[in-house]
């Protein structure tokens, strides 16, 4: 692993009264956005603030724009650069992240997103005014294509503090948008490293906050999100049956993650009402359901029978059924299939 320190702050001699917060601009493969995303770490008002580069290996030049920018700021943040020496995938990104932050509160930030200067600000005035039960912060956003074009708010409506309960977000598939996500670093020391391969650290993590805490959500937009066809969530006109596949890998590692964070939460505060049961229960059913999925793709063609025969025994609904059949049975029919509907 190589990285920098490069630190104004250490030099100034004064006492902090706020707490050290962590800024972390991760990226890979994207020096189109990347000079926009730092300029946006570095513009932040809050202080003092650790602002991380963090490049997950990339094979253009994004570590090298990040390295010449953390080489010519001159501001009061304190500045780490970091390049993995292979690439860890977002999951893996994450954990290394954590071994380098020393902040209170870690923000983070895409490479191809750019944060307002007031982002951390604005985070940090939520955390206090939840008296610090806040794990995860979020925030809306303003979307633009990658040619800068308004797009319009990620999120028209706003959220309410029972959209994120344990038992409820068992359920989801959705949490918050990962672009403008913030948490407490008691979801790391507590919890430990995330499981990986893990894409979706934006489902992994905030369940561990609405375990601990609490999650709290700022309808205002404090980042800009680029909307582009190299998004790593962004798969409209991609192969969809590839797509489904990919899903049912991602489910499965959360859902394994989150089954772990439960024994950990039961062994930091007693289960006295079998809470922590009853969301173990829900995890359980619907990583059995994606591990049933997993049979359909990597079994033999008797196997997949047998899992259909069985899920038709259970009284699944037809359209679940069909998709099923398609995507992991008979993908290169449903392929031609989806063509011509689409037609």
């Amino acid at each position: 692993m190589k990285n920098l320190l490069i630190d104004p702050i250490s030099q100034t001699g004064f006492t902090l009264e706020k707490p050290l917060l962590t800024l972390v601009v991760a990226a890979y493969n994207q020096e189109r956005f990347i000079e926009e995303a730092v300029a946006g770490a570095f513009s932040q008002t809050y202080s003092p603030l650790e602002v991380i580069l963090s490049d997950d290996s990339s094979k253009d030049a994004t570590f090298q724009i990040m390295q010449r920018m953390a080489a010519d700021y001159r501001g009061c943040h304190r500045i780490i650069l970091n390049r993995n020496e292979s690439n860890l995938g977002i999951g893996g990104h994450v954990n290394r992240i954590m071994q380098l932050a020393k902040g209170q509160i870690i923000i983070a930030a895409a490479g191809d997103d750019i944060s307002l200067p007031n982002r951390v600000e604005k985070i940090y005035q939520a955390y206090e005014s939840s008296n610090s039960t806040a794990k995860s912060i979020f925030s809306n956003a303003r979307i633009i294509d990658d040619m800068g074009n308004p797009k319009g708010l990620y999120f028209p409506n706003a959220f309410s503090p029972a959209d994120f309960m344990p038992k409820l977000i068992a359920k989801r598939d959705f949490i918050l948008i990962g672009a403008t996500h913030a948490w407490s670093r008691d979801a790391f020391d507590l919890f430990g490293p995330l499981l990986t391969p893990l894409t979706c650290e934006d489902m992994a993590i905030p369940f561990r906050s609405a375990l601990l805490g609490c999650i709290r959500y700022i309808d205002e937009p404090l980042v800009i999100y680029r909307s582009h066809q190299d998004n790593v969530w962004k798969h409209p006109g991609r192969d969809v049956v590839g797509w489904e596949k990919f899903l049912v890998y991602e489910k499965q590692s959360i859902y394994k993650n989150w089954l772990q964070d439960l024994q950990k939460s039961r062994e930091l505060v007693p289960d006295e009402n079998n809470e922590i049961g009853d969301i173990q229960g829900i995890v359980l059913n619907r990583l059995m359901a994606v591990e049933e999925d997993i049979e359909l793709i990597a079994g033999s063609y008797v196997r997949k029978l047998k899992v259909i025969f069985r899920a038709i025994r259970r009284g699944d609904k037809f359209q679940t059924l069909r998709h099923r059949i398609g995507v992991f049975v008979v993908p290169n029919i449903y392929r031609y299939y989806l063509k011509y509907k689409g037609s």
